[in-house]
């Protein structure tokens, strides 16, 4: 290597990279009506597009599943339809949605995208194996009247899929009531015609003081043993009418709050129009770079004549 000759510097990637920077820095200022325009337009594009999409509602029913016991027992019963995965994937079924959708008058394949069913926070037990309390059926769409008949419709077959046992229950403990009832009325009678004999022996002079005795001995035990039954008869009943309201009260299933449509926004219109606006700007950013080499190309086209 010669004296004179002197190494030459390093190349300065990161001075060249400042320049391009600089550059593409100017390019963007240049024509910054582009990423103006482009900002306008996206976030017009936005607002039509949050008016294009209508009114939403969501209508929501709450229901209680029930919380069945054993028979003759306060012990609970943990059965399989009260089971909040089975409950959930039976409101979410194709049969209950068809069922709801034509109730509704709703496409079914519409109805299968907007329904949830979720258990309510905190009044839920999800670790253990027990029935769900209180679960939520959430119907989304754009007919306000057709969103909350959905909801209910699902309700509705949720409350008769799990309160079957149930309603079994009620309905026998209700026939056992009558059955007491009309018991009673046998037996009542029994005693006030056994008392109407009593006061008609007493009554009678044509019996002798022996007669008397012996028929009014018979109808005091006669009375007796009826009053006996009698007792046992309202005891019964007792029993029977409070297992009837523990049965409608605790463990029958029903539609505790029936869902109403509420409007609701989808998307926020003023999100729409800031993400629109972000998005033209981006675009008009890309079209300020990219502006003088297309420019450039259409303007070395030769005319054609």
């Amino acid at each position: 290597m010669s004296p004179d000759s002197e190494p030459q510097p390093p190349v300065e990637l990161e001075a060249e990279q400042e320049v391009d920077f600089g550059r593409y820095g100017r390019k963007i200022a240049a024509r910054w009506w582009l990423l103006v325009a482009g900002a306008v337009l996206g976030a017009l594009i936005g607002f039509l597009i949050s008016l294009d999409s209508g009114s939403q509602y969501k209508a929501t029913a709450q229901v209680y599943l029930g919380q069945p016991l054993a028979p003759d027992s306060a012990a609970p019963v943990t059965t399989p339809p009260t089971t909040l995965g089975l409950v959930t994937a039976f409101v979410t079924s194709e049969e209950s949605i068809r069922k709801a959708a034509a109730l509704a008058n709703l496409r079914p394949g519409k109805l299968r995208q907007s329904v949830t069913a979720r258990p309510i926070p905190g009044l839920t037990n999800t670790k253990q194996a027990q029935p769900a309390p209180l679960l939520s059926i959430t119907v989304t769409g754009s007919s306000r009247a057709k969103t909350a008949l959905a909801a209910n419709a699902l309700a509705r077959q949720a409350v008769a899929e799990v309160g079957a046992y149930t309603g079994t229950k009620i309905e026998t403990l209700e026939q056992q009531l009558s059955y007491i009832d009309t018991q009673l009325i046998l037996v009542n009678r029994r005693i006030d015609s056994a008392r109407a004999s009593q006061e008609e022996i007493v009554a009678d002079k044509s019996l002798s003081p022996t007669e008397k005795l012996v028929a009014l001995t018979n109808l005091n035990s006669e009375v007796s043993l009826a009053e006996q039954r009698q007792v046992t008869l309202e005891l019964n009943r007792f029993n029977t009418r409070r297992a009837v309201s523990l049965a409608k009260d605790v463990e029958q299933s029903r539609v505790t709050a029936t869902a109403i449509a509420v409007r609701t926004e989808p998307t926020s219109r003023r999100t729409s129009v800031l993400v629109g606006a972000f998005i033209g700007f981006l675009l008009g950013i890309v079209a300020a770079l990219v502006w003088d080499p297309v420019a450039s190309r259409f303007a070395a086209r030769p005319a054609t004549t």
